[in-house]
């Protein structure tokens, strides 16, 4: 027997990393599912009602028409990255968090889209949008299978 396999934290982790997938990829399917349904709902919203925000509505339905469709989709990747990482913690790879911090850059990047105001861009927001862009450009690349 080699000493890999008798390791008890290896054995912990190789026990636990089944379930930890099949957990974490029912809450990807939870989340993808909520996702839609709040877009559906905004785009319901847009086109069949008066489309009225209401800053002092506390309800579900108010939150949904206040917020811009850019930033649900960079709430859903951030969870989705927060997903990603937990379920990455119990797994042994050398490039294990590149995947989700690459997410996390993306969801940020959405939500950066989402509150920007291109009236009033400035040269400095474009000079840290070509950073962000050059950031993620370059995970993606670290992230490139090689042959």
């Amino acid at each position: 027997m080699s000493e890999e396999a008798t390791n008890p934290a290896d054995r912990l982790l190789r026990l636990f990393e089944r379930p930890g997938r099949v957990v974490a990829t029912v809450l990807r399917i939870i989340l993808a599912l909520g996702i839609a349904v709040a877009l559906i709902l905004k785009v319901y919203m847009i086109v069949l009602t008066d489309h009225i925000c209401a800053p002092d509505g506390t309800s579900l339905g108010n939150t949904i028409r206040c917020t811009p469709a850019l930033a649900l989709l960079g709430y859903g990747l951030a969870l989705s990255a927060i997903i990603d990482f937990a379920y990455r913690l119990l797994l042994d790879t050398r490039r294990r968090f590149l995947p989700p911090f690459t997410q996390g850059v993306l969801s940020f990047l959405a939500l950066y889209f989402a509150e920007i105001d291109p009236s009033a861009a400035g040269w400095q927001q474009a000079l840290f949008l070509l950073a962000s862009g050059a950031l993620l450009i370059s995970l993606l690349w670290i992230q490139k299978p090689r042959a």
